[in-house]
């Protein structure tokens, strides 16, 4: 969500919209989104408010980008992953079933890949 130096031209094309984000670090691709008009609104989560994500996500989930970074999953402070809970997987599962569009960061500078790889393969696992 780092805002970039240089924000592209509001009235961009998608062609230069995607030129643009290809120069950005990886980082700062949300604040370009929002400031062209590709995105109307974003909204973070983290895993102590994430039972509100399904509430956001309304009538329109088509409209919806899920995002997850998987160094959500690190505990807070001591830089080593922290297991979801099941409540958690079942929520972002439910969540990613609903959305239209969904990416995911697996932040290898910033959890432990095996780990975010294993909670990876929870999310897109049936049932």
């Amino acid at each position: 969500t780092a805002v970039p130096i240089l924000m592209p031209n509001p009235h961009s094309t998608l062609q230069e919209i995607a030129k643009y984000t290809m120069e950005l670090p990886i980082n700062s691709f949300v604040a370009p989104a929002l400031h062209t008009g590709l995105i109307k609104e974003v909204r973070q989560y983290n895993l102590k408010n994430l039972d509100n994500i399904l509430k956001d996500i309304g009538s329109n989930p088509r409209y919806t980008i899920i995002d997850i970074d998987m160094d959500v999953f690190e505990d807070e402070g001591s830089g080593q992953p922290a297991e979801p809970t099941l409540r958690q997987l079942l929520c972002l599962k439910e969540a990613m079933n609903k959305a239209g569009v969904i990416t995911i960061a697996t932040s290898p500078d910033f959890i432990d890949q095996n780990f975010a790889l294993d909670v990876l393969i929870k999310l897109l696992s049936r049932g």
